[in-house]
């Protein structure tokens, strides 16, 4: 998960490898029952595809999401369609509770469900008829990250809040390498407005390594608004 947002097919691929009525939480992750956000990709400013999520409950402590992922991604010099859905279920401060998702790449299904109690977490992965099981360390601080999933990691971002001209770090837990890694986020001393779904919003730019992305945050409240990769010319906007 070096390169999350880069490698398009990895999202459905690396699991197979495996070597508006309730109240919103005002700390930690946003979340409101019924919001729901949308991601659109673009590469040399081709649309490639989206990605959408929704607040679907708002318990204490926690909220309840469902996610869907359909993409068009080149892969050799072809076009390699990418599906995913799912739900998920992420405690206020953003730590993961439970996952579960269906994939199609290119024809190759799976179905994966993930739990996380005390420090560890445990996956069960059926694919090609076959069903793995793998269990994983966890350190207790980790937030959820899905590749291509990019509501994860604005819920990631949500909960470090990084400030201009400041160097954060942020524990996260790669679900498709079953690996935790840690996030070096480095802002830039002077905030950027962009335009995002027809409105002016500061953000605090973000480099984050070791993935290599730079991030667009809300100044306010740490949602992750825009990302750019741009080894690959490839740019990821809330829409």
């Amino acid at each position: 998960m070096t390169r999350w947002s880069a490698s398009l097919v990895a999202a459905v691929v690396g699991l197979a490898v495996l070597q508006g009525s309730a109240s919103a939480q005002t700390t930690g992750v946003i979340a409101r029952t019924g919001a729901s956000e949308r991601w659109v990709f673009t590469t040399d400013g081709k649309e490639m595809g989206t990605q959408t999520a929704q607040c679907v409950a708002v318990r204490p402590g926690q909220s309840d999401w469902k996610f869907a992922l359909d993409l068009r991604a080149p892969s050799q010099g072809r076009t390699v369609v990418v599906t995913m859905s799912g739900t998920f279920t992420i405690a206020a401060n953003g730590a993961p509770v439970a996952m579960s998702l269906t994939a199609d790449a290119d024809g190759s299904k799976q179905r994966a469900t993930y739990t996380f109690a005390g420090k560890k977490a445990t996956a069960r992965i059926t694919v090609g008829g076959q069903n793995v099981s793998r269990g994983a360390a966890l350190s207790g601080s980790e937030t959820l990250q899905l590749n291509n999933v990019i509501t994860l990691m604005s819920f990631t971002t949500q909960a470090v809040r990084p400030q201009a001209g400041k160097v954060s770090t942020a524990s996260i837990f790669a679900a498709g390498a079953l690996q935790t890694m840690k996030l070096t986020l480095t802002a830039q001393p002077k905030t950027e407005t962009i335009t995002v779904a027809g409105k002016r919003v500061e953000c605090v730019v973000v480099d984050a390594a070791p993935i290599a992305n730079r991030f667009w945050c809300d100044a306010g409240t740490g949602e992750l608004l825009k990302v750019a990769a741009p080894a690959q010319a490839l740019v990821i906007e809330r829409r």
